[in-house]
């Protein structure tokens, strides 16, 4: 009886683990995506992934993603973000500072990222 009631409670955790996606719901306001997207030069044309491992930006989604690089890595990136809707050029600046450091105790990371924007249309909480 007790084995029985331990395959049970497994049933429903599996059940209410594998239906959750479907009452979850995400609704970012607008423009919110676009902040991850600017996180990188690299994530301007390929989009956040959790299994990239092209670090340090792809430590802001997942922090393992550093764990094979073997040599130090740099990476200073700016993005300028253009305003397409009334053409009145620059309006907006993504910088991006990043530093991979592998040793014989793991990979340390760490990275720093500054977004400014005077467009309306990505709300950026500024």
């Amino acid at each position: 009886m007790r084995r029985y009631k331990f395959y049970l409670f497994v049933m429903i955790v599996a059940a209410v683990t594998a239906l959750s996606p479907l009452y979850g719901d995400f609704n970012p306001p607008p423009g919110e995506e676009s902040y991850f997207r600017m996180l990188s030069p690299w994530t301007l044309g390929t989009g956040p992934s959790l299994v990239s491992t092209e670090a340090p930006a792809a430590a802001t989604w997942n922090p393992a993603s550093a764990a094979a690089v073997q040599r130090m890595t740099f990476d200073i990136g700016y993005v300028a973000i253009y305003d397409t809707e009334y053409d009145e050029g620059i309006a907006g600046h993504a910088v991006n500072l990043g530093n991979s450091i592998p040793s014989k105790l793991g990979v340390f990371s760490w990275s720093g990222h500054l977004v400014s924007s005077e467009n309306e249309g990505i709300d950026l909480g500024t």
